[in-house]
């Protein structure tokens, strides 16, 4: 067998293994490798959500779970008594960055996705960022 047996695949043709293995962890774990070796945006948001169900066969989410993934970096470990809101974040950042990259006023975050997966309704919500250094 191929190392990357998905290597042919499209990211809509990944995307529709997904949809029809979503209780197979195997598939789903063959998905999300062939995943780490692409870099589009739809690709990303594919392998964001490979790990949600990954996370969900591993660990059946309680009733207010937050699935948080950020930058594409393990989140911190979630306390299953905390009253959290189902939310999961998506972020498209600069792969690299540097001096010329402040210099000529390149965006570090390029697109975030703030997703409610809860069933209740909000309101006027206010997201405050910021950056250090500003």
């Amino acid at each position: 067998m191929s190392s990357r047996p998905y290597v042919s695949k499209s990211a809509a043709e990944l995307e529709q293994i997904v949809r029809n293995n979503s209780r197979s962890a195997a598939e789903l774990r063959l998905v999300l490798a062939e995943l780490r070796n692409r870099k589009t945006l739809m690709a990303r948001r594919l392998a964001d959500e490979v790990r949600v169900l990954l996370a969900e066969l591993d660990d059946p989410p309680t009733q207010r779970t937050l699935i948080a993934d950020l930058f594409s970096t393990p989140a911190a470990p979630i306390e299953k008594d905390r009253d959290v809101l189902p939310i999961r974040i998506a972020a498209a950042v600069a792969e690299k960055i540097g001096f010329a990259s402040h210099q000529n006023a390149v965006p570090i975050l390029r697109e975030l996705e703030i997703h409610h997966e809860g069933e209740a309704a909000y309101r006027d919500l206010t997201v405050h960022l910021s950056a250090n250094p500003p």
